[in-house]
């Protein structure tokens, strides 16, 4: 026979397009082939920089996912550790006055803290705070943010957060663009497309976590870079400083704006710190009765200005109990919860309060099983999802008062029916079946012509829904209760009660129910961040001789791959605690360890606490950390390069857009990342209760936003004693009574639950348009169907390269032509382009038969042929 290969090489070819995976080259005078001719692929060269052992290939594309395969975003909050050096929990001390909060009840802005409050004089390290929620608070994660309902103001406005009268609108609590928002650190990264090492893949996304500009920068002509925090706070940023609001830190003004400009602010004009963010961001929307802004809308009820000890009252930025609670006057007098007791509220039955309810029940949530071995799926199971429960809030406290004491009265009240906090009160989360329509209803609830309403109507996100179905499709146990014709027939929200008792108090219908803003809320803590340090040689009473900046976050965030667990981690986190030069009573002494991390107990004033409470002061807690990020979802990149958030809420949305995603190859899940099943924000990161596959005690014992803190070994004083030296003693005795010196300790990683997907299919597929009609491949794009004449799978690998030999199958001529050029193209098993390189080549082969031998075998065929009919037997007609 008369053989000739082709050699066609992506590399040589005078056309390629990337965008259909095809490259062509020109045949010289061309090479005719005749009828009977065979036409096979002698040899495939798949040229990929990377591809081979050890390494993971990221896609360019992949079908029917319309977003980036290698690139995301971290959707995180920062956040400062209690340490009480930085944070002043609210209210403060001397927030007595009757003119420190506003009194006129028929204002929105009632309860909350006036204009004409001032901070104490300096100095600010003598603040106190009359809170008496201090003994627990130390090292807590309180994480930042300030009155802003959009956040991207806290970096456009000239000082982060707002003046009294932005806007000429006195600023407090669900004002019109001032409900509360965290400051964001909404970090995207990027990875190369192809094949890369794991290692390199990990290095990449980390330095993309660090990639801050550096601001205020002037060059010859002394033009200025403008910072991406525009205002630079107030003209106290230095020369150089790295100011990219979308990296693991950056700066913020930790000087309260009252402190500063008392005429120009008041206490809400400054950055604060909360332990239960999602409270203040859920709840502050809630409440705001501005739907421009993000919240639910006005809150009157008709129902409620009817019932009412003083009618007509109800402001449009609260919710109110309609319906007095049920009470025994005892003795002992004691409010009764009957299990399943619909506790009726103001807050509508609508769309925009329900977009914001599911999201605020469902971060409140509680678990009751805390002994139960569970997995972390298990958290999420239906068997498990009756035992939460959220705290319901009913009253609101005394911001000047004491908490425990004194409780705003409502103006819906009477000195006859006084207000009351009762914080043990318990909701139930989601959505119960079980408990549908066998309710315990308030005792005036039928006689006021009321109704639970499961079939009106609801419109949501452009589908309607009756009542009953949409709180099961967003699963949360509310019911829909119609007001009859006193209310006009409005709907609104009522929750299902667990059993609870409250000895001594009586709630009555308009009181205060479901969130509380105030600052002696117990369930969400509030603190103003301020920074006491002084500029050298500063005097603590002169306000301009503060430092005011801070700098929060996890400076040394990073992406790792452990190579013995095969795994990709995230790690570091937290900002740990460093022995530095600073503070303490020997400030001015050289300290030969700084820089060594050490974790231990405040003692010797180190560093000095502050902000205390002199009638609850702190204990002694472990200082561990002093800032850090918080991972709360993940944003996927589209065509068009624009940022579309998850929401974690949804789980179709979180299916649409995580899987396929650049973290789904690298082994993640996205509930491990983002996991609104844990306990709080401020517990500890044990590896044992993350994405745990096997039943443990306590599975939610993980924070959301998830963040990791130290990995604590069990060994005492391994790094730091306390002694007159602060050198290490390696003795048995807990030094001085300080039980909690824990100090040998590294940072946790996040691990990712599965391991990485190393390749996206296979093999390739080699299209060409040597032949019409070749091998029918039936594609998973839809059962598409392309002439394929080879697959070249990707086991035989070496260097950049991806080896295929010749099948056994080859395509016969049935016409002549001549053959002056081939048109190629490697795909993907789904019939889009590959990723290949340059030194791509497909070597084709043209088989021409030698004309004695096909007339041999002619010949051959007819003797075989005789031979054959003379053996058949005759037949008759």
């Amino acid at each position: 026979m008369n053989t000739q290969l082709i050699y066609c090489s992506k590399g040589k070819a005078s056309v390629s397009n990337d965008r259909d995976g095809t490259f062509f080259n020109e045949i010289g005078n061309g090479i005719v082939v005749n009828e009977g001719d065979e036409v096979s692929v002698e040899q495939v060269c798949i040229n990929s920089i990377g591809i081979g052992a050890n390494v993971i290939e990221v896609p360019n594309k992949i079908q029917n996912y319309p977003y980036s395969t290698s690139s995301m975003v971290f959707n995180s909050w920062y956040y400062i550790n209690q340490n009480l050096r930085y944070m002043l929990t609210m209210p403060p001390a001397n927030m007595t006055a009757a003119t420190d909060t506003v009194t006129v009840n028929t204002q929105d802005d009632y309860g909350y803290i006036s204009d004409t409050y001032t901070y104490p004089a300096l100095p600010i390290k003598s603040y106190t705070t009359k809170s008496v929620d201090m003994a627990d608070s130390g090292c807590r994660r309180y994480y930042v943010g300030t009155w802003w309902s959009n956040p991207n103001e806290m970096r456009n406005s000239d000082f982060m957060f707002p003046q009294k009268a932005y806007g000429t609108k006195r600023v407090f609590p669900t004002q019109e663009g001032h409900c509360f928002s965290c400051l964001e650190a909404n970090i995207r990264f990027d990875v190369d497309v192809g094949y890369d090492s794991p290692s390199n893949i990990a290095e990449k996304i980390t330095t993309d976590i660090h990639s801050a500009n550096a601001s205020v920068q002037k060059d010859r002509n002394y033009t200025t870079i403008v910072s991406r925090f525009r205002p630079n706070f107030n003209g106290i940023i230095p020369q150089l400083a790295a100011m990219d609001e979308d990296t693991c830190s950056c700066s913020i003004n930790g000087m309260p704006g009252l402190i500063e400009d008392p005429t120009g602010f008041n206490i809400y004009g400054a950055m604060f710190g909360t332990n239960n963010p999602f409270y203040l961001t859920f709840g502050s929307r809630l409440l705001s009765k501005y739907t421009n802004d993000g919240g639910s809308g006005p809150k009157s009820n008709d129902l409620m200005n009817v019932l009412a000890p003083v009618p007509g009252a109800a402001h449009d930025n609260d919710i109110y109990c309609i319906f007095d609670l049920p009470f025994n006057a005892g003795p002992p007098a004691v409010t009764v919860i009957p299990d399943n007791y619909l506790l009726v509220t103001t807050l509508p039955y609508n769309e925009s309060s329900l977009q914001l309810l599911h999201k605020f029940l469902k971060t409140q949530k509680i678990c009751e099983l805390l002994s139960t071995p569970l997995t972390t799926n298990d958290l999420e199971s239906q068997t498990v999802k009756p035992s939460y429960f959220f705290p319901f809030n009913f009253g609101r406290g005394l911001n000047s008062g004491v908490s425990t004491l004194n409780f705003l009265q409502s103006p819906l009240l009477t000195a006859a029916e006084p207000s009351v906090v009762m914080p043990n009160m318990k909701a139930r989360v989601f959505f119960d079946e079980s408990k549908i329509g066998d309710y315990v209803l308030p005792d005036d609830f039928l006689a006021e012509d009321c109704r639970v309403d499961d079939d009106a109507l609801i419109t949501y996100e452009g589908i309607e829904y009756t009542a009953i179905n949409l709180a099961r499709k967003l699963d949360i146990m509310v019911r829909c209760i119609n007001t009859g014709g006193q209310g006009n027939n409005q709907l609104c929200v009522a929750f299902s009660m667990k059993g609870t008792t409250t000895q001594n108090k009586r709630g009555y219908g308009g009181d205060y129910c479901l969130i509380d803003l105030g600052l002696q809320n117990p369930f969400c803590t509030q603190t103003v961040i301020m920074n006491p340090s002084l500029n050298k040689g500063g005097s603590d009473t002169v306000i301009g001789d503060y430092s005011k900046i801070l700098q929060v976050g996890a400076p040394n965030m990073n992406v790792t791959f452990d190579s013995v667990r095969n795994r990709f981690g995230i790690s570091n986190m937290s900002w740990p605690r460093y022995l530095d030069n600073a503070g303490g009573t020997s400030a001015t002494t050289a300290n030969p360890s700084a820089g060594q991390m050490a974790i231990t107990s405040n003692y010797d004033e180190y560093p000095a606490t502050q902000f205390q409470s002199a009638t609850d002061p702190i204990l002694e807690w472990t200082y561990y950390s002093q800032s850090g990020v918080g991972l709360v979802t993940l944003s996927t990149i589209d065509d068009n390069g624009d940022e579309i958030r998850i929401d974690q809420f949804d789980n179709e949305d979180i299916t649409n857009k995580f899987d396929n995603s650049i973290l789904q190859r690298m082994g993640f899940t996205f509930r491990q990342l983002c996991n609104w099943f844990g306990t709080s924000p401020n517990w500890w990161f044990v590896q044992k209760n993350y994405e745990t596959v096997k039943p443990v005690n306590d599975a939610f014992a993980f924070p959301y936003p998830l963040t990791n803190n130290l990995r604590f070994d069990t060994a005492l004083n391994l790094a730091l004693s306390v002694n007159d030296s602060n050198l290490p003693m390696y003795d048995l005795n807990t030094q001085r009574g300080y039980f909690n010196i824990n100090v040998s300790a590294v940072h946790d990683t996040a691990f990712a639950v599965n391991l990485p997907i190393k390749l996206v299919t296979p093999f390739y597929l080699v299209k060409s348009d040597i032949f019409e009609g070749d091998v029918a491949f039936n594609s998973e794009n839809g059962g598409a169907t392309e002439s394929i004449m080879i697959c070249t799978n990707k086991a035989y690998t070496s260097g950049d390269y991806a080896y295929s030999f010749g099948t056994q199958y080859s395509f016969k001529a049935t016409k002549s032509f001549v053959i002056t050029g081939i048109k190629t193209a490697i795909l993907k098993p789904d019939l889009t382009p590959a990723d290949i390189d340059d030194g791509t080549a497909v070597i084709y082969k043209v088989v021409k038969p030698i004309k004695f031998f096909q007339e041999l075998q002619a010949e051959q065929q007819l003797l075989e042929s005789k031979t054959e009919n003379k053996k058949q037997p005759a037949t008759s007609k």
